[in-house]
């Protein structure tokens, strides 16, 4: 490869559409609150204005959280397939056997469709593609057979697609999608190192372009740009230093059309996202997890009772200080007692604590309200201990949440 034609796939494998470069951060947002795990709470608890660092790195360690992202989407799908589907038994043979095996790894179809509503409720829409795992040339049936060759199908995350082009009709021109793989098929030799590569899905071909690393430092993660900077502006040769577009192909197809469609939470008529369940509630559940933690500050600061003592009482002689400070369980407040007054325990002010339970339980009602799932919270999830809900709110929750069914369901 010349230096000129390095470039060029250089610029390929580095660039976004820009809808997709503006919402990549949403994305792995909306995916890092499903997801969970300690990890989360690092990136999305906050420090507020008068909280030292100690203090902070204290309050993240206890930090907690119930994770309502996660609740939504499994309710959901929780009632989309709680019926058995029903599939014509009259379908080819040929489909009928893709709906045994979906996956390349043999996941029928009911699973993966599972599989596909979690993910759409979480991304707006994803990404579908159809393969076969023919590595060489089939001609006949009996050929396909002895090659154990058949189709299946992955899903691919929308900040996984670099960048898409439709035809005026609609349909894709092409698509090119980033993957990884790992370096592992030789337990003694592989590197086990994980390589970044992207596929080219074209109407009537596919190519696929590998990073290979050939000395130098290792290039900015592509995958972390979030804002809306022009990637044609960026110096790909400096992203991509010390590394070198490897390509493999083109390769044919015989399938006509590229063989990637997308799948929506719900209908929709924009060509490059889809409105998704969580695009609201995962804001909030990470409301309701900063609330909770500033209320487990309030609970450790201030559970016990503050002992407020005449400065002239503290004598530093001896362990008199210490036994002091003891007693008022490490924290004692000292004032000048000439103006009169004796020592005393005060309570703390239980009203913040009690803003912030009620702000987090209106936050979790609204979260559940806003999918139509306020039925799910029982008297016990609300802490209110009566249901005031009237039959007509109930009867109006039912249909927004039959609607939101059928329409992802179809």
């Amino acid at each position: 490869m010349t230096k000129t034609d390095q470039r060029t796939l250089k610029g390929l494998v580095t660039r976004r559409h820009p809808e997709y470069a503006a919402l990549v951060a949403h994305w792995q947002f909306m995916k890092s609150c499903y997801d969970g795990g300690r990890e989360w709470f690092s990136d999305n608890i906050f420090k507020y204005l008068k909280e030292g660092e100690s203090e902070f790195k204290d309050r993240l360690e206890r930090c907690y959280r119930f994770n309502h992202t996660r609740e939504v989407v499994d309710l959901v799908n929780k009632y989309i397939f709680k019926m058995e589907i029903a599939r014509s038994k009259d379908a080819p043979s040929y489909v009928q056997d893709f709906w045994k095996g979906t996956t390349l790894n043999g996941l029928p179809i009911k699973d993966y469709m599972k599989h596909i509503s979690e993910r759409t409720s979480i991304y707006g829409r994803i990404w579908i593609v159809v393969d076969n795992n023919n590595t060489g040339e089939i001609r006949t049936v009996a050929d396909e057979k002895r090659a154990n060759v058949r189709v299946h199908s992955y899903t691919v995350s929308p900040d996984n697609v670099c960048d898409l082009s439709y035809d005026e009709k609609g349909e894709l021109n092409w698509i090119l999608i980033h993957e990884q793989e790992r370096d592992d098929e030789d337990p003694l030799n592989s590197t086990g190192d994980v390589i970044d590569r992207f596929r080219l899905w074209e109407r009537n071909q596919w190519t696929l372009f590998r990073l290979k690393k050939d000395g130098g430092s290792k290039p900015e993660s592509r995958f972390a740009l979030t804002t809306n900077e022009s990637l044609a502006a960026m110096d790909t040769d400096k992203v991509l230093n010390g590394y070198t577009v490897d390509v493999d192909g083109p390769h044919a197809h015989t399938f006509g059309r590229v063989p990637v469609f997308p799948a929506d939470n719900i209908v929709s008529s924009e060509p490059y996202k889809a409105p998704a369940l969580i695009d609201d509630v995962a804001y909030l559940d990470r409301a309701v997890a900063n609330y909770l933690s500033n209320l487990d500050a309030i609970i450790q600061d201030q559970t016990f009772s503050q002992l407020v003592i005449p400065a002239q009482a503290i004598a530093d002689t001896g362990n008199t200080k210490d036994a002091l400070i003891e007693m008022g369980t490490n924290r004692i407040l000292s004032y000048d007692a000439s103006g009169g007054g004796k020592p005393e325990y005060i309570s703390p002010d239980v009203k913040q604590a009690d803003l912030i339970l009620r702000v987090v339980n209106k936050i979790i009602n609204e979260i559940y309200h806003s999918v139509g799932l306020a039925g799910e919270r029982t008297k016990e999830d609300n802490a209110m201990g009566i249901d005031n809900s009237s039959g007509v709110a109930k009867a109006y929750d039912f249909e927004r949440v039959n609607s939101l069914l059928i329409s992802k369901a179809d």
